[in-house]
């Protein structure tokens, strides 16, 4: 049997011929009633792992740990695990329809890499049916004994290798356990067992997910009799969790999904992933760090079985606490060195002329007292005057006495707008306090502008196109007051700086077409210039037919296609990319 599991346990030839050995050393000796550890769960007990998934983590302080676990299994051997005769099945009992399970464990982990552990199971109290062994399954005495202790189990863990961002890692562990439970109340083996597996881990950020898998080598035992047939001896064991930390991983709530088939043959069965040797359970779980600094966790977790095999449980409920401490914690800390006491003299100092606490050397206003106010409340200077307390001081407010009403428009010259626009319809009643209009009676129109419109991408919407005489770059008087509107928009806002792009369609020749777009672009930013707007805020390009924005193959794609746009350049940076690649 050792030989046929060489291949699974590659490099580990040490580990692999220890659990071959306690697999070997564990054939039992003839007795009346060949019993077995009913509960099928291995905690796994360390700080930061979940109750079933041994993850590969190990902290990098050296520190020793310990806990304690009760548990409930509701129907943990049932009739349909022992026999596979249907008439024996209806006629009996189920065998064990309880047990309180007690884990006690503790270990160490140091180096950053390895971790020792112990664990001792007792059983408490376990709730049986009436014995089987009057339907012909097993040899009696079960539930002859209501309490117990479970076998000693003994385990070694290495982290293998880790990322170098610690989000992924690998290890390996051997777990052994020594024959020391009470076989009537199913709390141990008949003999000693070993369990070898790999386990892995990857942190998404959000959540973790980790897992581990091996084979438990384990002597033959069962439930025979007339009509039992549990077998069971070797087993592939497995778990698999997925964790996510909350509120500062003070508590994380997490997912297991465990459970392990039989892989060993016997008396020409093959158990494998079959009914009563294949347990499958799910748990859902919490931890909660209970202190400031994260030493002592609570972790509660509850699930049901998602198989019929012998252990699985109708309904486990988990509950465990614990505390780890450092090694360092113990150690004899040095004595404090001595302080040596100088005697305060005057010429030991910087000298701080104006007496604010600031040495002359760093004060960047030597004779004049730090006050300790915002915007700079230790550079040694009082801070500069604001006197109607709008946080925009004198020397940059154009109203010092008059406070600026932030209102989102024009909020940064320190006076309060009335009628922001000057279009003379007042804030409070237009309906674009921020583009310059006319009245209007018009619901939502009272104040805008009628021919353009400042849209949310950067653009300014010329609503009726710039006409010019035909073949040429002269505007038409008729479109002077479109020109007239962005020139008004441009007065108040005068931060806006636009870009002036000329667009023809396709009639005629393309070079023809650029020259003309791009002399009209001019032609309107000269027009501008001359109405106010200062050269440095415009700049203009022509395009041609190079970038339509309806089809040339029809009279109204073709109309649409003549346009003049304004690209407010620095409201959005890459519009200026946008329109001319």
């Amino acid at each position: 049997m050792c030989v046929r599991h060489r291949g699974l346990l590659g490099g580990w030839k040490s580990l692999f011929a220890f659990g071959c050995f306690a697999a070997l050393f564990g054939h039992p000796k003839p007795a009346a009633a060949q019993y077995f550890t009913l509960d099928r769960a291995i905690t796994s007990g360390t700080p930061d792992d979940g109750f079933m998934v041994f993850r590969p983590y190990v902290s990098k302080e050296d520190r020793f740990y310990m806990n304690g676990a009760l548990g409930f299994s509701l129907n943990p051997l049932r009739s349909e695990s022992v026999t596979a005769e249907p008439s024996v099945r209806r006629g009996m009992e189920t065998p064990i329809r309880g047990q309180f399970p007690l884990y006690l464990q503790g270990g160490v982990q140091f180096l950053g890499r390895y971790s020792l552990n112990v664990a001792l199971p007792f059983y408490p109290l376990q709730i049986p049916g009436r014995d089987p062994n009057s339907s012909g399954v097993g040899r009696g005495g079960i539930g002859d004994a209501y309490a117990g202790v479970g076998d000693l189990r003994l385990d070694a863990r290495m982290k293998i290798w880790e990322s170098e961002k610690q989000r992924g890692r690998i290890g390996a562990a051997a777990l052994v356990t020594i024959p020391w439970g009470t076989e009537s109340t199913f709390g141990g083996d008949t003999g000693a067992s070993a369990l070898l597996l790999a386990n892995a881990e990857h942190d998404f950020g959000p959540f973790l997910l980790s897992g581990h898998a091996g084979v438990h080598f384990k002597a033959p035992m069962g439930i025979g009799g007339t009509n039992g047939n549990l077998l069971i001896g070797h087993e592939l064991r497995y778990a698999i969790g997925a964790y996510l930390p909350m509120k500062g991983d003070r508590l994380r709530l997490g997912l297991e999904i465990w459970g392990s088939t039989s892989i060993e043959n016997r008396s020409n069965q093959s158990p494998f992933f079959g009914e009563r040797n294949t347990t499958v359970e799910w748990l859902a779980q919490g931890r909660y760090l209970l202190d400031r600094k994260k030493r002592f966790f609570l972790n509660f977790g509850g699930g049901t079985r998602l198989s019929a095999g012998y252990g699985s449980s109708d309904i486990r409920l988990l509950g465990s606490i614990g505390t780890y401490f450092l090694f360092s914690d113990f150690e004899e800390k040095a004595p404090a060195a001595p302080v040596k006491v100088i005697e305060s003299k005057p010429e030991y100092y910087d000298p701080d002329t104006d007496g604010d606490g600031y040495p002359d050397t760093i004060d960047q206003c030597p004779n004049e007292k730090e006050d300790g106010k915002a915007p700079r409340p230790s550079d040694g200077c009082p801070a500069p005057s604001d006197r109607d307390g709008d946080g925009i001081f004198d020397v940059d407010d154009k109203c010092p006495d008059a406070a600026e009403d932030f209102d989102g428009y024009g909020d940064q010259d320190g006076c309060p707008e009335v009628d922001f626009d000057g279009d003379s319809v007042p804030d409070d009643e237009d309906d674009c306090p921020d583009e310059p209009g006319k009245p209007s009676a018009k619901e939502g129109q009272n104040g805008c502008p009628t021919l353009t419109k400042l849209s949310d991408d950067g653009t300014v919407q010329i609503l009726t196109p710039i006409e010019f005489d035909r073949g040429k770059t002269t505007i038409k008087a008729t479109s002077l007051p479109i020109l007239d509107e962005v020139i008004a928009l441009l007065k108040v806002r005068t931060e806006f700086r636009v870009g002036i792009y000329g667009h023809t369609d396709n009639l005629g020749s393309r070079e023809n077409n650029i020259r003309l777009s791009q002399e009209r672009a001019e032609e309107v930013r000269r027009y501008m210039v001359d109405k106010g707007i200062e050269e440095d805020r415009l700049e203009s390009d022509g395009f041609g037919p190079d970038k339509p924005i309806d089809s040339n193959d029809t009279f109204n794609g073709r109309a649409r296609n003549r346009r003049v746009e304004f690209v407010i350049l620095n409201q959005q940076a890459n519009l200026k990319e946008q329109f001319t690649e």
